[in-house]
């Protein structure tokens, strides 16, 4: 079971117009092997997602806000002592919407 289903994303209630899928596709086009800094909230995967998407919401989140606006996703991005880098982010985070 998926973390998080986007075809139930409530959109209109929280303005948020792009998907999980897009944060993806993003976090797969950064090598595999670099890393990020979970602990950071401005270099964390979503705030780096957030700076090169110009989606400055997704920067400086905490990890409550982060699941405000995408339900399980800071499970995936914090992986509690694991793999930190780009790759096994985009893999957790596709393995969470299949």
């Amino acid at each position: 079971m998926a973390l998080y289903d986007p075809n139930e994303f409530p959109e209109t209630e929280t303005g948020v117009d792009f998907t999980l899928a897009d944060v993806l596709a993003w976090a797969r086009s950064k090598p595999a092997d670099e890393e990020y800094n979970y602990i950071d909230p401005d270099n964390c995967a979503l705030g780096q997602c957030g700076q090169a998407l110009g989606r400055p919401e997704l920067i400086g989140l905490g990890p409550d806000e982060i699941d405000e606006m995408f339900p399980g996703l800071d499970r995936v991005a914090n992986p509690f002592w694991g793999d930190l880098t780009f790759g096994a982010f985009a893999d957790r985070l596709e393995k969470a919407l299949s």
